[in-house]
């Protein structure tokens, strides 16, 4: 198993309103993923939604990821129009190169971005996962309704699997 992180449109301009109490509980559990992940060395992917309509372009303020992150300096990130983040972007270029084959996703709009992207990377032969805790919207029934559809797992118990050596760099 080789794990690539997704980190789905946790940006500024989505972490407000009835959805700023999902962004602000589910920042912490995110920032243990990144801070594992990055001491592992597997892949970081930042998937941002862009809508020059809606002034969500790189450079401005609320395209940025949610201040609530530890962005970091690594990580590779993608720009996506849709919802399903596969769909006319270079993310499963990105994610062949790293040789990832495990997807763990988190971020933005249960019901939509993420839910599609999840199976969108079903379709393609990935295995993927959303990382329990760390899925957003403004509705928590939502949240639950695509945590039960979707395999979901706990961030201790990913830790748990690739301390066991279940990973193509784990115990090296």
């Amino acid at each position: 198993m080789k794990p690539a992180l997704l980190i789905i449109d946790f940006q500024e301009a989505f972490s407000g309103g009835p959805n700023a109490p999902y962004f602000e509980a589910s920042a912490a559990v995110v920032n243990d993923a990144l801070a594992f992940f990055r001491q592992k060395g597997f892949p970081i992917v930042w998937i941002h939604q862009t809508n020059e309509a809606q002034g969500l372009v790189p450079g401005e303020k609320k395209f940025g990821v949610y201040s609530g992150l530890d962005r970091g300096t690594d990580g590779v990130e993608v720009h996506k129009r849709f919802s399903n983040s596969f769909r006319q972007t270079e993310l499963d270029e990105v994610l062949k190169k790293a040789g990832a084959d495990t997807l763990v996703v988190a971020g933005f709009r249960a019901q939509n971005c993420i839910n599609e992207t999840y199976c969108s990377a079903l379709e393609r032969g990935y295995y993927a996962v959303l990382l329990k805790g760390a899925i957003v919207t403004g509705d928590a029934e939502a949240i639950r309704i695509v945590e039960r559809a979707c395999d979901s797992v706990p961030l201790r118990t990913l830790k748990k699997l690739m301390h066991q050596g279940k990973t193509d760099t784990c115990g090296k």
